[in-house]
């Protein structure tokens, strides 16, 4: 039965993601009915987090981070987040724990660099779980992007073991 859950819960939240947004541009052009064009900026790249249990075949378990974000991209513990950056104005990437996820706490969300550019400025968290890092206007972008190793290290809600997990957010230039 728990496989079950895991499994309509992971398969739900893919399907709310790939709803939400697939397209991976800065601004987004809605048409309207009215004949003319409306740009909405996209400011904000979320990042949604769930807790699964893989089987490596012989009946032993693994936990993982199951991570999806607002472009549309999936992947379990090395999810590339792309934020296509805009000089003129700042901007954030969130992280959400899911509901339901499987994990307690997170407990930090910091760079792996050791002269960060893309984690400047230390990620924060909000009241409700979500946590938010500034991306500040004025960042140089050098010839083929950024590309920043980052840790979230995070509680199971389960047996109560802390794991850290080590994707990447890159900004191309």
């Amino acid at each position: 039965m728990k496989k079950a859950s895991t499994f309509l819960l992971f398969l739900s939240i893919m399907i709310i993601i790939l709803t939400q947004s697939c397209v991976n541009k800065t601004d987004v052009a809605l048409e309207s009915k009215d004949s003319f064009t409306i740009y909405v900026p996209k400011d904000t790249v979320a990042i949604y987090l769930t807790s699964v249990k893989r089987n490596d075949g012989h009946g032993n378990y693994s936990h993982h981070l199951a991570m999806f974000d607002g472009n549309g991209n999936c992947s379990i513990d090395s999810l590339t987040t792309v934020y296509t950056y805009n000089k003129a104005r700042s901007g954030n990437i969130q992280w959400i724990r899911v509901v339901n996820s499987g994990i307690k706490k997170i407990v930090e969300i910091k760079s792996a660099e050791h002269k960060p550019v893309i984690f400047r400025d230390s990620v924060y968290q909000h009241p409700h779980g979500v946590w938010n890092l500034n991306i500040p206007a004025g960042i140089t972008i050098p010839p083929g992007g950024i590309l920043e190793k980052y840790i979230i290290t995070y509680i199971l809600k389960e047996t109560n073991d802390t794991i850290t997990i080590d994707p990447y957010l890159r900004i191309p230039d």
